[in-house]
């Protein structure tokens, strides 16, 4: 049985208050067609990340900044998990990733009953929940079998964020809008000389699309942005703008934005169909 709308919904009403839930949660608008079961697996991951995030928010922090020494505070996270970094232009990105990813379901409950306040970015809470996702669908058993092929196909060189990455596709920009699809994970750019002025968090959102509100893609991300729900792709770059102005010499609300929307969206595609084959068959990738 095809489900043809011309976009599914997985709720209908936002409701805020001190907690809301994603069961109460209105999001519908155009997609293109799919079957009962990516329509189920594409729920089932929108309500991991809608609580992942719900959760993340509630505890969570960003790392305090100085601009001067254009140093960050130390990130605090479960002793389950571990920071790496990168270099970007002139900032330090920071990831975590699990200890031991062969115990990943223990690493998400380390995530969830962590009480002391959690302190990260949205690189980071954005690298929890896409564990989270790969948590919820898979076994620990079945992650390490996805580990062992992807690391023998690449010659035992494979990053543990190489088993991450097999529920997501690479980056590609987003030509049209209705190419994004529920659990699809999304970098929205903010203004390009934001590094120029400052270290801290306008240089872009991580943030995961989780439905639809009339044309509008509706998103969750981390940060104060998000405290109170999910944003459309608008407001996160009216944000973006709001933050440029903030630090940049021009404090131009309206010309930051201009040059916000005219950048492109990144998009990386929840990968159904490989994830499908895996669950169906134990002896492929």
């Amino acid at each position: 049985m095809n489900i043809d709308y011309m976009r599914f919904s997985i709720g209908i009403f936002i409701f805020f208050s001190s907690l809301y839930c994603a069961d109460n949660f209105a999001i519908i608008g155009p997609c293109r067609t799919m079957d009962n079961s990516e329509y189920e697996m594409r729920i089932k991951a929108s309500k991991i990340i809608f609580s992942i995030y719900l959760h993340l928010n509630k505890i969570g922090e960003f790392p305090l900044l100085d601009e001067k020494t254009r140093t960050q505070q130390n990130f605090n996270i479960p002793d389950t998990w571990e920071v790496t970094t990168a270099s970007h232009k002139n900032s330090v990105i920071r990831f975590i990733m699990p200890k031991r990813e062969e115990h990943l379901s223990e690493s998400i409950r380390g995530i969830k009953s962590f009480t002391d306040r959690l302190v990260c970015d949205c690189t980071a809470a954005a690298e929890i929940t896409k564990h989270a996702v790969m948590s919820s669908l898979f076994s620990d058993i079945r992650v390490n079998h996805i580990r062992s092929v992807i690391i023998r196909e690449l010659g035992g060189e494979s990053l543990k964020s190489e088993v991450i990455k097999y529920i997501y596709d690479d980056f590609s920009s987003v030509g049209y809008i209705y190419q994004v699809q529920i659990c699809d994970f999304l970098y929205i750019f903010g203004h390009p000389d934001y590094d120029k002025y400052s270290i801290g968090y306008g240089r872009g959102e991580n943030v995961f699309c989780i439905g639809f509100k009339g044309v509008d893609i509706l998103c969750v991300g981390f940060g104060p942005l998000f405290k109170d729900g999910p944003k459309t792709i608008e407001q996160i770059q009216e944000s973006l703008a709001q933050n440029y102005a903030e630090v940049s010499p021009e404090k131009n609300v309206e010309e930051a934005l201009a040059i916000i929307k005219q950048q492109p969206l990144l998009r990386r595609a929840f990968a159904f169909e490989r994830i499908q084959r895996a669950l169906t068959n134990p002896n492929r990738k």
